[in-house]
């Protein structure tokens, strides 16, 4: 029997680069931070709840690697890939991926 492929969890480490990862990706995105926040993301998809694991997105710059073990952060976090952005021949920006296991819940 087949099982329905089941997409992963997204996460960003900041609500400023939610947006437009819920935008392109057309699926909801949680916030992973080490703060309680009431956000529009908080709103429309809630909080990170505990054991949470999946896919966090961080921009060149933003904590890399992402911090791991207190809580509102994730238990562990292996990076999987970077994507470089360049226009022109220039560089633009650069998109980390990780999967992160058992994030621990601020609330």
């Amino acid at each position: 029997k087949a099982h329905p492929q089941t997409q992963l969890q997204l996460f960003v480490p900041n609500w400023s680069l939610a947006s437009r990862l819920a935008w392109y990706s057309q699926r909801p995105v949680q916030v992973a931070s080490n703060r309680y926040a009431r956000d529009q993301f908080t709103l429309w998809y809630g909080n990170p709840q505990t054991g949470a694991s999946g896919l966090l997105v961080v921009p060149h710059g933003w904590g890399n690697p992402p911090k791991t073990g207190q809580r509102g952060q994730f238990k562990n976090c292996q990076f999987l890939d970077k994507l470089p952005l360049v226009i022109n021949q220039h560089f633009v920006n650069q998109f980390n991926f990780y999967y992160c296991h058992h994030f621990k819940s601020v609330s």
